[in-house]
């Protein structure tokens, strides 16, 4: 009899330990997705908080500080940006030479070279804070200010000038880097009153 009610205490306890066992097993498990979906939600917002960035980043660098300004502080999501800016030196350059480089060189080579070389252009314009308005294909064009808020207009004219010697120089570097000695810089300078009107829409 003292056999028979030890056996089932034994059967008891050992079937004790086993729900006790899965009932960690299952608290475990529980936690461990709940861990898991709070580093998926965590991840997720810290990636869409680096998207924010970057876009601001973004069009922080494609816009004149003012009208970056009107975009973000606009909650319409359509900005009219209207101006006129006095005393504004512009840069226009092209590659002397580009069409005959690009008619000997594989379309690879040409698109790596004009990639290196306007990456180049556009370190120099951040060091001399001007601001770069586009690039068509060889043709490279820049103004003299960054932000309308803060205007040296004698600094800028001396900036562009820099920039176009050091767009010289940079050619120089190129030209011997891809062995092509056809290529050149023609630089023109001009300072000018501009009015400009253009719409931006918020994606």
């Amino acid at each position: 009899m003292f056999f028979v009610a030890f056996a089932i205490e034994n059967i008891l306890n050992i079937s004790n330990i086993f729900h006790l066992w899965i009932f960690i097993f299952i608290n475990l498990a529980l936690k461990y997705i709940h861990i898991k979906d709070e580093i998926k939600f965590y991840n997720n917002a810290r990636l869409r908080e680096k998207r924010k960035n970057e876009q601001s980043g973004l069009v922080g660098h494609l816009l004149p500080t003012h009208a970056a300004e009107m975009y973000f502080s606009d909650p319409t999501g359509r900005v009219d940006v209207s101006d006129e800016i006095n005393d504004v030196t512009i840069l226009y350059a092209d590659i002397k030479g580009f069409t005959d480089y690009s008619a000997s060189r594989e379309p690879k080579d040409v698109v790596t070279m004009l990639s290196a070389l306007f990456t180049k252009f556009d370190k120099v314009c951040v060091q001399y804070s001007l601001y770069k308005v586009y690039t068509i294909g060889d043709c490279y064009v820049a103004l003299s200010f960054f932000d309308k808020s803060r205007r040296n207009k004698q600094q800028e004219v001396k900036n562009m000038v820099n920039m176009a010697l050091a767009m010289l120089q940079i050619i120089r570097e190129v030209r011997q880097e891809v062995k092509f000695d056809g290529l050149d810089m023609r630089i023109g300078l001009h300072t000018v009153d501009i009015f400009f009107k253009s719409k931006l829409n918020k994606i």
